[in-house]
């Protein structure tokens, strides 16, 4: 778990109807027990919206309660009065032994990190292009949202790993094959004789490694990483909702992408790591879990306690 500096964050403990010694192992990490009977009523709502036509499956299955029903259950508030780093502190709980019968072996460990809030600077930029009749439109058939996409961001972000994202600059890029410059950039990306059959036309399908030379030139100076919409994107293993190159802090994300998109290809960013001199991504979680945020075949909402670990050791500057 995560607990905000100065904030707090809730935990349930099912105790099968045992008696639990509870106890915080650090002085820095505080634990309130508190009546949590409108929690359940709550977790029910929850449970009833999420079975709702139109629901995202994999918000669903990120989000869904796994006990509605829980016996003689302890509700507790952890209180972060202190940053608490890796590895984290520790929560017990154990059985309290009862006269006359022989002690329960099990027991439970919760591990808290306290952490302040890490800020990461982001710039969203719909990319424009020209098409065949000469009008400049957005290159995407669906052009994005900036704030909408960074509130979705934090939605994943922040309550799991305290990160915030900033957005800096949501300024619309038009990359106009009209101009000389930009022509002879499309030339040098896509290995081209004769720079004037170069084009960049809307709702086409963008080569990431192709083109992060060309797109590396319109990073946000001051973000972390540069977010560039484009109508659809062709990644090392073929077609990808979005595409992260870590070591220049770019990503190409299609206009069809997922909800949590972005917040993934942020998690190649902040957990990067160096291979043989190579920035390289963390390992994927494959699609069996269908809640994870980095699975493979489409991103969804989780944030393993590992990799929260891993992001929040990035220590990157902006562009």
């Amino acid at each position: 778990m995560v607990v905000p500096f100065g904030g707090s964050n809730c935990v349930v403990l099912e105790t099968s109807g045992m008696k639990m010694k509870v106890a915080s192992k650090h002085r820095s990490i505080v634990l309130e027990e508190f009546d949590g009977k409108d929690i359940g009523r709550q977790l029910i709502d929850l449970n009833n919206q999420l079975h709702q036509p139109g629901t995202d499956p994999l918000f669903k299955e990120a989000y869904l309660p796994t006990a509605l029903h829980l016996y003689k259950p302890r509700y507790f508030r952890v209180h972060g009065k202190a940053i608490v780093g890796s590895p984290g502190a520790v929560i017990r709980a154990d059985p309290v032994p009862v006269p006359g019968r022989r002690a329960p072996s099990i027991g439970a460990t919760l591990e808290v990190l306290c952490l302040d809030k890490m800020n990461i600077k982001v710039a969203i930029r719909n990319v424009q292009a020209r098409d065949s009749q000469g009008k400049i439109r957005y290159h995407a058939r669906l052009p994005c949202n900036p704030k909408a996409e960074v509130a979705k961001m934090n939605a994943v972000w922040t309550p799991q790993a305290n990160i915030n994202f900033e957005l800096v600059s949501s300024s619309d890029l038009l990359i106009d094959h009209d101009d000389n410059a930009t022509r002879e950039q499309l030339r040098i990306a896509y290995g081209m004789k004769d720079k004037s059959t170069a084009s960049f036309s809307p709702e086409s399908a963008i080569r990431s490694d192709k083109t992060r030379e060309l797109f590396a030139g319109h990073r946000v100076q001051g973000a972390h990483i540069t977010f560039f919409l484009v109508h659809s994107v062709i990644g090392p293993s073929g077609p990808a909702a979005g595409t992260m190159n870590s070591q220049l802090g770019i990503s190409l994300i299609s206009g069809t992408h997922f909800a949590t998109t972005f917040a993934h290809e942020a998690g190649h960013y902040l957990g990067r790591r160096m291979v043989n001199g190579q920035w390289a991504g963390h390992e994927h979680l494959d699609g069996r879990d269908l809640r994870m945020l980095m699975k493979e075949g489409g991103s969804s909402w989780a944030v393993p306690f590992g990799m929260v670990k891993r992001a929040r050791a990035f220590s990157g500057k902006p562009a």
